[in-house]
């Protein structure tokens, strides 16, 4: 994910500050399961709902495009996902290897228990 930045951009850096103050945010879920969190506005008495695409601010609703509230979850979302341990990827083996790792497993199988199995 690639975020976006700039000191030119008073959304830019509107969203920074509301970032300071991203452990205080509440974080929800839409009945359809979408993640969301309660972002406060900059006056502190009214929260806005805000995920990486959407908004209830006017700003957002006005513009149709990311406010401060969402770029501040996006640089959430992405600090969150950068402190996450990596994953090693799941093991692929190729299918002659399975059916060689499988005709080896059958075969000690028939020595210990005898070919009746």
């Amino acid at each position: 994910m690639t975020i976006t930045v700039s000191t030119a951009d008073p959304r830019s850096l509107k969203a920074l500050a509301l970032l300071a103050g991203a452990d205080r945010w509440q974080k929800g879920h839409t009945r359809d399961g979408r993640s969301f969190y309660a972002v406060p506005s900059q006056s502190g008495e009214v929260l806005h709902m805000a995920d990486t695409r959407a908004c209830t601010c006017r700003d957002y609703e006005r513009r149709q495009q990311a406010c401060k509230h969402v770029l501040a979850v996006r640089l959430h979302v992405a600090r969150l996902q950068a402190q996450q341990p990596r994953r090693r990827p799941a093991w692929r083996h190729a299918p002659e290897q399975l059916a060689a790792a499988s005709r080896h497993y059958e075969a000690l199988m028939a020595d210990h228990f005898g070919e009746e199995g």
